[in-house]
């Protein structure tokens, strides 16, 4: 009969074997937070908007890739984070497919980032509408429980675009101390967000709803705005000449900065 004694002997002979040979510990393989950024520019998004996000980032001496769908179905692996930003979200959904989007995921929780911007921004929902029309059989990502909703009326209606006033609330996201900025608003989403639970960083003077929300997921973080930093008006720097019938009085590029070092847990 095999005593009690002998039974913890043999599950800690079992345990110092299995660390040994290498076997999993039951804990994912953490992201390498020193790879470069994957910045989409597939299907559905808008190229201008995925250039300003490459220049802006670049400008910040950060390492930057383009990706597309058929990168991210064949997996994500040496990518530290994913920055989707301005388009149509139900494009990018179907393109993506469920392998893509679960690959996604799967870096968010293995401890990568996922920073959305605009119309990038609704895929980290898991219910989604977009200018009335649902995502049907192509999901979003569901980063998070509930929905995003837009584009949001009362700044800009389906199809246009304007300048809004966004008040930084968390100020750790704005080491100038701005409080108040100017941004361009193209198409980007309400949220409802059931869990996990989310914080607000930035807030729509115009509407007082909220303009962006952070939370973590699994060992990962996300990142979300409904609103355009990327895009400098009437700046060359950004790449595009879109905007440039705007007055914009200065550059949102720092909230890129503090976003990106937030989603890779430099602060």
């Amino acid at each position: 009969m095999i005593n009690l004694r002998t039974v913890s002997l043999i599950l800690l002979l079992v345990g110092s074997s299995l660390l040994l040979t290498g076997c999993p510990t039951g804990g994912e393989d953490p992201v390498d937070r020193t790879d470069p950024i994957g910045v989409y520019n597939g299907t559905g998004v808008w190229s201008e908007f995925a250039g300003a996000v490459n220049a802006a980032l670049d400008s910040l001496g950060r390492d930057v890739e383009y990706f597309d769908e058929s990168d991210a179905q064949n997996g994500l692996e040496g990518y530290s984070m994913v920055v989707f930003g301005g388009g149509d979200p139900r494009q990018m959904a179907s393109a993506l497919g469920f392998t893509g989007r679960e690959n996604i995921l799967h870096l968010v929780e293995s401890g990568g980032g996922f920073l959305g911007l605009g119309g990038g921004a609704y895929l980290a929902a898991d219910t989604m509408i977009y200018n009335g029309v649902g995502s049907g059989s192509s999901p979003p990502i569901g980063l998070f429980n509930g929905q995003a909703i837009g584009p949001i009326e009362t700044i800009a209606p389906f199809g246009t675009y304007d300048m809004t006033l966004v008040s930084i609330t968390d100020t750790q996201f704005d080491p100038d101390l701005k409080g108040i900025i100017h941004s361009l608003y193209r198409g980007g989403p309400a949220w409802l967000i059931a869990s996990p639970p989310a914080e607000e960083i930035a807030h729509f003077i115009q509407n007082d709803q909220s303009a962006g929300v952070i939370f973590n997921l699994g060992f990962g973080r996300v990142a979300l705005l409904a609103f355009h930093p990327e895009i400098d008006e009437n700046n060359p720097r950004d790449g595009t000449t879109f905007g440039d019938d705007l007055v914009d009085p200065e550059s949102e590029w720092f909230l890129l900065r503090s976003t990106t070092e937030w989603c890779l847990r430099e602060f």
